[in-house]
């Protein structure tokens, strides 16, 4: 530090020395000292017993680069919502400069999103995190990777984040939106609705034929097969002898299965 004046008033007992120049200060360095001592003085003036002062001069040089700690959606994250922004978290509060954010598919490289940071699509300015809305919902089931300029975000000091260049970074893969449809509940409602119908059908029929069959079991040896002189002929000869003549009587079986029939009046 060059040598300096100072000139206190008459009648005062303080005044102020301006340091001219602090040698090699671009360096980064740490705290550092400067001691003032008084000399010389003016005709008339007597130095008193203290003449020297130690000042501290703190450092507060600022080269450290802002890092990014932490990102809303994890390295490598699946299963991603397809309306989901971009979160950076950083290890200091940082402004928005220039450039652009990108995002690109993983499988073609194809670029998806170039987001401008002066885009009011890019908030949180002088914090530290720094929130990118996306312009669009992502595709569902597709792998995507971030890429950051250099020039992108500056810490208080000036000092810029490093960005990111590699795909490998800072990566995800968005959820599938195809679901089982059985999982859902007007699906398993119609499955209900339609199942019983089925089975009501089924019993229906079913009952019918019995009942006819056993009535046909109980009058085996009649010529009219019904009560109302209905004649029915079933395309089935064993169940049309056993109903109508009889003479298969010792050969019957109980409760034939019956698959169509046709009916006439007597």
């Amino acid at each position: 530090m060059a040598n300096g004046t100072i000139t206190i008033a008459a009648g005062a007992t303080t005044a102020t020395l301006t340091i001219a120049s602090i040698i090699n200060d671009a360096l980064d360095e740490g705290d550092e000292t400067v001691i003032g001592t008084l000399s010389n003085p003016s005709s008339n003036i007597t130095l008193g017993s203290q003449i020297a002062h130690t000042y501290t001069i703190t450092d507060d040089d600022d080269t450290t680069k802002p890092t990014l700690t932490a990102t809303g959606l994890l390295d490598d994250a699946t299963n991603v919502s397809i309306d989901t922004n971009i979160e950076l978290t950083f290890s200091e509060d940082v402004d928005v400069e220039t450039g652009t954010i990108i995002i690109k598919k993983t499988d073609d490289d194809s670029t998806v999103f170039t987001i401008d940071l002066t885009s009011d699509k890019v908030t949180g300015t002088g914090t530290g995190i720094i929130t990118i809305d996306l312009p669009e919902d992502l595709l569902s089931l597709t792998q995507y990777y971030v890429l950051i300029g250099t020039t992108a975000f500056d810490d208080t000091g000036g000092n810029s984040y490093d960005g990111i260049t590699s795909k490998t970074v800072f990566n995800f893969t968005t959820k599938d939106l195809l679901t089982n449809p059985t999982d859902k509940k007007p699906v398993v409602e119609n499955i209900k609705i339609m199942t019983n119908i089925a089975r009501r059908w089924v019993d229906h029929n079913i009952s019918v034929i019995h009942k006819r069959i056993n009535w046909l079991n109980r009058n085996k040896g009649n010529e009219n097969t019904s009560h109302r002189n209905i004649r029915v002929n079933f395309n089935n000869k064993t169940i049309n002898t056993v109903k109508g003549i009889g003479k298969l009587r010792s050969a019957l079986v109980d409760l034939p299965t019956v698959d169509f029939c046709t009916i006439s009046s007597l």
